[in-house]
């Protein structure tokens, strides 16, 4: 499968595969510019409960320095997303507040397309794009959305990460 075009982000992306997913399956989503190490039987459990999730890390300083480049979530003691922001920090301090890596879990494509099709309509760009940070937020407002913390990753996603990290591996 090939896009020939440049899409309006990874949610565009993703529906430019409406035709080629069956709605009733899930989807797991990521970005090509990291790798990470979750828990699988917290995955696998969110999984059968048909929750849709965000994967998260916890900030790192660079993150901390720089907070309008990332996606923030906050959540409740049980994981439940009670907040997403996309490329700006959530108002108020939270030691809790995570940074979304780009990796997400739709248990039905149908879900997603329910929800990109709101974000369309509503016109919902950040920087001229479609993020999946703000479609996620739009389903945790109707439904609930789990939020994983990965323990170790690895991001190329700058030329000075690429450098720091190129060497790395999740087993070290």
């Amino acid at each position: 499968f090939f896009i020939s075009k440049t899409t309006k982000g990874q949610a565009s992306t993703l529906f430019t595969l409406k035709n080629k997913i069956n709605v009733n399956f899930p989807v797991f989503v990521t970005s090509t510019d990291f790798c990470f190490k979750n828990n699988n039987k917290i995955f696998r459990n969110y999984v059968k409960q048909k929750q849709s999730i965000v994967f998260t890390c916890k900030p790192t300083p660079e993150m901390k320095n720089y907070p309008n480049h990332y996606g923030w979530v906050r959540p409740n003691k049980f994981n439940d997303i009670i907040k997403i922001s996309c490329k700006k920090k959530i108002y108020g301090n939270s030691s809790k507040d995570q940074v979304i890596l780009g990796a997400f879990y739709f248990p039905s494509f149908s879900i997603f397309l329910e929800a990109y099709k709101k974000l369309i309509k509503e016109k919902n760009l950040v920087n001229n794009e479609y993020y999946l940070d703000v479609l996620m937020e739009s389903i945790r407002k109707e439904k609930n959305v789990k939020m994983i913390s990965v323990k170790k990753f690895i991001t190329w996603g700058t030329p000075l990460e690429y450098e720091k990290y190129k060497n790395s591996n999740l087993n070290s």
